[in-house]
């Protein structure tokens, strides 16, 4: 359409007047330029996308193959890739650390036993003497 326009004036000489159409007709062009522009680049992403979901999809597939053996070396070299190969022992608890918690959590019960006694003695006094009183 602007090449028909640039020729027109050309030829003639003089200005061309475009019409209502005419502009119209050059915006559905320029429109339609843009989609096939959008479609072309959304396919090239279309593409990668799907590449990546392939390869995904294929190591799913062979982690999923693996033995539970090749799994824990696999997991061991993505995991601990600077930790030069040293296995990390599990740290289990021992039983003295469990007694030495039940031990510390009485002591601190029997510390607050004579001020619980003591608060508790005080409350019944005074609901005692307010039930008197009425």
């Amino acid at each position: 359409m602007a090449n028909q326009v640039k020729y027109e004036e050309g030829a003639s000489g003089i200005e061309v007047i475009q019409t209502e159409l005419d502009i119209l007709l050059e915006e559905i062009i320029e429109k339609e330029k843009d989609a096939k522009q959008r479609l072309e680049l959304g396919v090239g992403d279309k593409k990668k996308k799907d590449e990546n979901e392939e390869l995904s999809a294929e190591d799913i597939r062979k982690q999923a193959m693996e033995r539970m053996s090749q799994t824990a070396k696999r997991k061991e070299e993505e995991g601990s890739g600077d930790s030069s190969g040293v296995k990390k022992k599990k740290n289990r608890r021992s039983s003295n650390d469990l007694f030495q918690y039940f031990e510390e959590k009485l002591s601190k019960e029997y510390a607050f036993k004579p001020e619980k006694l003591a608060l508790q003695t005080n409350r019944n006094e005074r609901e005692h003497y307010s039930s008197r009183m009425k």
